[in-house]
């Protein structure tokens, strides 16, 4: 039996003494386990208080309890009956570290991209009165969500309504990184109210205190008090405006606070939001002392996963370097991110240049037509986004680059699998989605040194560029990528557009048995999977394609004629469909070639679920024994024949 087993059903009945019991006690599990397995560890401790006191008044198996973005569910998960599983946060086949209502009905709705939970109450408000059910909806969002575009979208849309809904904006003063923007600095303003009530009671005494005028202003105390909330400290005027009502602020880790304002939000009735206060890191002090880097800790160690990886190893770190050095002789170059600059690795360049750098908070549509008009205007905008976050942009990618032939140069960064975080996270769809883009070059390194080349390439290029690339090197490359391969040959060194390059063939030309076209570091598996075969006696070739658009057409199709007998396997770190393999199908269809001996490899029309990236590549055959034996199967069938 779990620790928190059967708490849920106690919790209203509690003393104060016995809920901050709760409290400590879930905290210190959190702690715990999210240094052992890694996750999401300052988000979580400041909501664990918030927590106990929503669940205090609500029944997350009854009611709909929305977690926005959903990294800040573990005490959630805790209390509602995923405790024994706990130890397998974020593991292969053990519990999601986002909610996710196959796992649980506690699970209201899924969530791992931020500033989707307003939008989802409002769907659940209008389902119930259509349904005739029964229950309390309540979105809890953090301050760095709230500052999106879809919020004020869901905002606008509810006011209009009469219906109960409640929001907890859980106001830390951060999302990963530090805040930036207007709603920022409003909410601000916001956690300053107490000043706004101390005004308010001293006017208010001062008022009784007088007659005729006194009594009069008393009667119209309403527009005194909106003056006052306008020149002293605003109390959510541009939410009662759009038709909320705004309690607060209060403080999230004052369990009986969150309670009191829980229930006075379903006596007012209406769309509300409940404005309540916490510290990131709440509890554990590396955490309250730096929460940015403990957003996330690393599995098996207590160590925060810092906002630059310092390894030479690290992809975002040299798009850093690489920006920097180019900036310095090119004034043109402007880098622009949504809310990511650690984890896209443009401090360096926010440092050295900080007039050319934006981050506009979480709002990627808008960061990518920002960046299209800037590059009409002749700027040269670098858009540095985790590829899980750009599928948001996809009209504006579209619409505003795409179409116009805007020259900005989309990075993205985490391309692949992403291991832990699971499906809402997995970046294996950019390749397909961005093939769609007409007018677009899109290339895939495979280490450093091509990824500094492209990146030097796409500066000087004067039409739409996305460059794709994991966080680091896998760990089956060396810290030289590909060079040890190339030696001093700098034709084979040197990245063109739309070129790839043939990095392995073998002694016997005659007794190719396997030919591996691959994209991206995925080449890594396939130079493994050709060792093992050419251990068993089986020659093999391995190219290197670059470029996913415009594809190497040529050389591609001169390996499938040369090659024709052999069997021929695509490498990608992304889906099939769509992607990148499929391109290669298409090619020998068109040239008349046989595309029946052509083995796609990639990842499958399904969501991807949690685990370690070798664990998935292992799971959907990406790895480079389960590439050895797809060929060797296959040369047995055709050996047969």
């Amino acid at each position: 039996m779990g620790e928190f087993d059967g708490v849920l059903s106690r919790l209203s009945g509690m003393s104060t003494e016995e809920k901050n019991e709760i409290c400590a006690r879930l905290r210190k599990r959190i702690i715990e386990t999210v240094n052992r397995t890694g996750g999401h560890l300052a988000s979580n401790l400041g909501v664990v208080e918030l927590t106990v006191g929503l669940y205090s008044v609500l029944d997350p198996f009854k009611d709909k309890v929305i977690w926005d973005v959903g990294h800040q569910c573990y005490a959630h998960k805790l209390l509602t009956g995923r405790d024994d599983a706990f130890d397998t946060l974020r593991q292969k086949d053990g519990i999601s570290g986002f909610p996710v209502s196959a796992e649980s009905p506690a699970d209201a709705f899924d969530a791992g991209h931020s500033s989707t939970s307003l939008s989802a109450a409002v769907g659940f408000s209008r389902a119930r009165k259509l349904t005739g059910e029964s229950y309390r909806i309540c979105a809890v969002i953090g301050d760095g969500a709230f500052g999106s575009g879809m919020v004020f979208e869901a905002l606008n849309d509810a006011g209009q309504m009469t219906d109960n809904i409640t929001v907890v904006l859980n106001d830390n003063g951060m999302s990963i990184s530090p805040n930036v923007g207007a709603m920022h600095r409003y909410l601000i303003k916001l956690r300053t109210g107490r000043k706004y009530i101390k005004a308010k009671g001293r006017v208010k005494r001062a008022l009784d205190k007088m007659s005729g005028f006194g009594r009069f202003v008393a009667r119209n105390m309403e527009r005194v008090k909106r003056f006052m909330r306008s020149a002293v400290v605003p109390e959510g005027e541009i939410f009662q405006e759009m038709g909320w009502k705004y309690f607060g602020p209060i403080d999230g880790h004052d369990v009986n606070a969150v309670i009191d304002a829980v229930q006075k939000a379903e006596l007012i009735g209406g769309p509300v939001i409940i404005h309540a206060i916490t510290q990131k890191g709440k509890g554990y002090a590396p955490a309250e002392d730096n929460p940015s880097s403990y957003h996330g800790v690393s599995p098996a160690s207590n160590t925060a996963c810092t906002s630059i990886d310092t390894e030479s190893r690290s992809f975002s770190k040299c798009l850093g370097n690489t920006l920097c050095r180019l900036g310095e002789n090119n004034d043109r170059i402007v880098a622009v991110c949504a809310a990511m600059v650690g984890g896209t690795g443009l401090s360096p360049f926010a440092d050295r240049f900080p007039e050319r750098y934006f981050d506009v908070g979480i709002a990627e549509e808008h960061a990518v037509t920002m960046s299209a008009a800037m590059a009409k205007a002749g700027l040269k905008p670098f858009i540095c986004l985790y590829s899980t976050f750009s599928q948001r942009a996809y009209d504006q990618i579209l619409h505003d680059i795409a179409i116009p032939g805007n020259a900005a140069v989309l990075c993205l960064d985490r391309g692949g699998a992403s291991g832990h975080d699971g499906r809402t996270h997995q970046g294996i769809y950019d390749l397909s989605f961005m093939n769609t883009m007409p007018g677009f070059i899109i290339a895939a390194p495979a280490d450093l040194f091509e990824f500094e080349s492209m990146v030097e390439l796409a500066a000087e290029t004067d039409h739409p560029f996305a460059i794709r690339y994991p966080a680091k090197l896998p760990p089956s490359a060396s810290s030289e990528g590909l060079a040890s391969l190339f030696g001093a040959d700098n034709d084979k060194r040197l990245v063109k557009t739309g070129k790839g390059v043939l990095i392995h063939t073998p002694s016997d030309e005659m007794n190719v048995r396997v030919v591996f076209i691959s994209l991206g570091t995925m080449v890594y598996e396939a130079l493994g999977a050709s060792e093992k075969i050419e251990r068993a006696g089986y020659g093999t070739v391995v190219f290197n394609a670059r470029f996913m658009k415009p594809i190497d057409r040529e050389q591609i199709t001169d390996l499938l004629r040369k090659y024709h007998e052999s069997i021929v396997v695509t490498c990608e770190d992304g889906i099939r469909s769509g992607g990148f393999g499929e391109q290669i199908i298409a090619i020998a269809a068109e040239e008349g070639l046989d595309a029946d001996r052509i083995i796609v490899t990639g990842f499958p029309d399904e969501g991807i679920e949690h685990g370690s990236i070798a664990e998935l590549y292992k799971k959907y055959g990406l790895d480079s024994d389960s590439l050895a034996e797809k060929c060797f199967k296959k040369i047995s069938g055709r050996s047969e024949k």
